[in-house]
């Protein structure tokens, strides 16, 4: 949403969510103005403390062009993930930490880049059986480098059970 003052008197806008059935909720305030680079100091995505954390990134472009934004994820390990995603003009996209399996159980900073179009980012997180609580916030727009961090390691698998199944397959592993 985009909320403009008509006779340059200053407004005040906030962002409101609310979860587990409107018992709890959470505001911020609202951007004054879109940026080509936001940034994000934490993300979790599934389990943690008993937990579960579910991550959403908010991605707006209110221009008449197409955005391709390049998402940055830096884990604590300092390796990270690097994915591209498409912002249609005047519409919102909404990230899910859950499209990146390699965020899962993980906690993480997450940085947007645009091909050189505005947009606005927020980020909103729910935890808990049902999503009892939850915040949302905005980004931080940025003005360093966003730089590419290094892959984390890949999986070694050491043994698969069960190691025969059906010809036919469908066979859990």
């Amino acid at each position: 949403m985009v909320v403009d003052g008509t006779n340059a008197t200053p407004i005040i806008a906030e962002r409101a969510i609310y979860f587990a059935d409107f018992l709890d909720g959470s505001s911020t305030a609202g951007l004054t103005a879109e940026a080509t680079k936001w940034g994000f100091a934490e993300g979790l995505e599934d389990r943690f403390g008993g937990d579960a954390y579910e991550t959403f990134y908010l991605l707006a472009n209110s221009t008449d062009n197409p955005a391709t934004v390049t998402a940055t994820f830096y884990f604590e390990d300092g390796t990270g993930i690097v994915r591209t995603l498409n912002v249609a003009p005047k519409s919102r996209a909404t990230l899910s930490g859950k499209q990146y399996p390699e965020l899962s159980n993980r906690r993480f900073a997450a940085f947007f880049e645009s091909n050189g179009v505005n947009f606005a980012s927020e980020r909103a997180v729910y935890w808990g059986a049902n999503r009892y609580g939850g915040h949302g916030s905005t980004g931080t727009a940025w003005t360093g480098a966003i730089v590419a961090p290094p892959a984390p390691p890949g999986a070694t698998v050491t043994g698969i059970s069960p190691n025969v199944g059906s010809g036919a397959g469908g066979q859990a592993v």
